[in-house]
C-alpha cells in the first residue's frame, strides 16, 4: 500500500489485514462479522421500540396514526445518531461512520441517509463489495461517500 511521506516522496509500507491508510491516516476497518452485528443490534433497538408502543398503545383508535409516527421518527436513528456520535449497535462495537473524504469527521445528515436509503433498498446485496476494496467499504458507504472505522484502542 502506498502513502505519501512529509516530505512528499512516496512509500510502500506493508499493513496488518484491515488496516489502510487514508489521506495519511491509518484506520482499521472492522470486520464483516462486527459490522452485520451493530446492524443486528440497531435492529432490535428498533423493533423493540416499536413492539413497546404496540403493547402500549394497544387497540387505540389513534394506534395508526402513532404508529406511522413512531415509524417516520424512528427512520431519522440511524442517520442522526451515526451524524452526532453512534447508533446503540455502533456504539457497543466500537465502529463508527465516518466521511471518507475526511475520516476523522462524522457523516454529513444527507451522507448517513444515503447510505441507509441504499442499505435499505439493497439489503445484504449492499456487502458484496466489503472485501473487494481496501477500506471494506459496502455498495452503501461508496453511495454515500463514507467510510466504516473501528475506534483506536485506548
Amino acid at each position: 500500500q502506498e502513502s505519501v511521506g512529509s516530505d512528499g516522496d512516496s512509500y510502500h509500507q506493508v499493513l496488518p489485514p484491515g488496516t489502510f491508510i487514508l489521506h495519511n491516516r491509518i484506520f482499521n476497518c472492522p470486520s464483516l462479522v462486527r459490522r452485520y452485528k451493530a446492524m443486528a443490534i440497531d435492529s432490535l433497538v428498533l423493533l423493540t421500540t416499536m413492539i413497546v408502543t404496540m403493547l402500549l398503545v394497544g387497540d387505540n383508535e389513534n394506534s395508526p396514526t402513532i404508529m406511522i409516527s413512531l415509524a417516520i421518527v424512528l427512520s431519522f436513528y440511524e442517520p442522526l445518531l451515526s451524524r452526532y456520535s453512534a447508533t446503540v449497535g455502533e456504539w457497543l462495537m466500537k465502529i463508527r461512520v465516518r466521511d471518507y473524504n475526511a475520516p476523522s469527521q462524522p457523516v454529513r445528515f444527507w451522507q448517513a441517509y444515503i447510505r441507509l436509503l441504499t442499505k435499505g433498498f439493497l439489503g445484504w446485496l449492499s456487502f458484496l463489495t466489503v472485501h473487494s476494496n481496501r477500506e471494506h467499504r459496502a455498495i452503501h458507504d461508496i453511495a454515500s461517500s463514507t467510510i466504516v472505522i473501528m475506534l483506536p484502542n485506548r
